[in-house]
């Protein structure tokens, strides 16, 4: 865990919820007895304030995914990365350095594996390429 920016969560292969699984990780974090956390760099930090900046900054980021599918039906991961909010010095999508879509549709793709299992989207494969509705 790191205090001052927030991981990049993406799919794995075996795991059908990434985020839903670093969630969960952060809850159980959440109830141990530990104040102070000391990560592997960058500053230490309080572990429950942490968690919990965590766990809201993921479900601000579900719902505006979620308005994102409903303003635009039917949009790949690809798509709906370039309509949500990146904290990166860039006028626009278009201007994003490559490597940061790739870690911005990563993480869309996480985010969007979470709703699906949440029951909260659906989605649909059309010539191999997968796109999505908000429920």
């Amino acid at each position: 865990m790191l205090f001052d920016i927030s991981p990049n969560i993406t799919p794995w292969n075996g795991m059908e919820d990434a985020l839903g699984c670093y969630l969960d990780s952060l809850r159980a974090v959440r109830g141990l007895p530990a104040r102070l956390a000391l990560p592997g760099h960058r500053r230490p930090g309080t572990l429950a304030p942490r968690v919990d900046a965590l766990l809201e900054h993921h479900a601000r980021r579900l719902d505006e995914l979620t308005a994102i599918l409903r303003a635009r039906p039917g949009s790949t991961a690809y798509e709906a990365a370039a309509h949500m909010t990146w904290n990166i010095r860039s006028r626009s999508w278009d201007d994003f350095p490559l490597a940061q879509k790739w870690f911005a549709v990563g993480e869309c793709i996480a985010h969007l594996d979470h709703l699906r299992r949440q029951g909260r989207l659906q989605r649909e494969q059309q010539d191999g390429v997968w796109h999505a509705w908000a429920l």
